[in-house]
């Protein structure tokens, strides 16, 4: 297992500090947070990540912020190296299949589990 770079996008402060924590605690690498997926697409010019963990609805901190799918499509488009890993409530067979079809490497609904999803992901890589 090597050390990550590891981005999380989430406009939920408490879960993207939990997730952070988890992931730290399972030393897979170095976390950062971003609240909206233009926080992160900006970071990305400089700092190129190995794993972003996004989550697919990114609006109720900025209201005009894009979701998380038109983020995946933007980093996909544009570096296409970096695996995107959409982090979800939406419990919906199409949004997942659409994300997978966008270039996600994985869907993973919010939840008791999914924390032990992402982290077994990451080690994956």
């Amino acid at each position: 297992m090597s050390y990550k770079k590891i981005f999380l996008v989430d406009d939920d402060e408490l879960l993207s500090a939990m997730l952070s924590d988890f992931l730290r605690a399972k030393d897979l690498g170095e976390v950062s947070l971003f609240s909206t997926g233009e926080k992160c697409l900006e970071q990305l010019k400089t700092v190129k990540p190995d794993v972003v963990v996004i989550d697919y609805n990114l609006n109720s901190i900025a209201p005009n912020a894009a979701n998380g799918i038109k983020i995946l499509e933007i980093i996909h488009s544009v570096y296409p190296e970096i695996f995107v890993i959409i982090l979800s409530g939406q419990d919906s067979y199409g949004v997942a299949s659409k994300t997978i079809a966008k270039g996600a490497i994985q869907y993973i609904m919010k939840g008791e589990e999914s924390f032990h999803e992402v982290a077994s992901i990451i080690e994956g890589l």
